[in-house]
């Protein structure tokens, strides 16, 4: 890959086609690679950056499910 970049962003999509393969909705599915610009660790030994070499799966409510399902005015949650 010419950059980290890429790298990450190719990761993050592998992951994203694996999900779809398995049965979740792609709509339901994003992918975003950061390479080198949200770090986990230092970069500054091999340890370190083997821990920023990594996928984050991040699962949200359905906020529309949720306004339907609450009564109004529940906890000012809004879509």
């Amino acid at each position: 890959f010419p950059s980290n970049w890429e790298l990450s962003s190719a990761r993050a999509l592998a992951v994203v086609h694996l999900l779809v393969e398995n049965g979740v909705n792609p709509e339901r599915l994003s992918a975003a690679g950061y390479g080198e610009y949200q770090p986990r660790a230092s970069n500054d030994s091999a340890d370190s950056r083997s821990l920023n070499r990594r996928i984050e799966i991040v699962m949200l409510p359905n906020l529309d499910i949720l306004s339907t399902e609450l009564p109004s005015g529940a906890g000012g949650l809004t879509p």
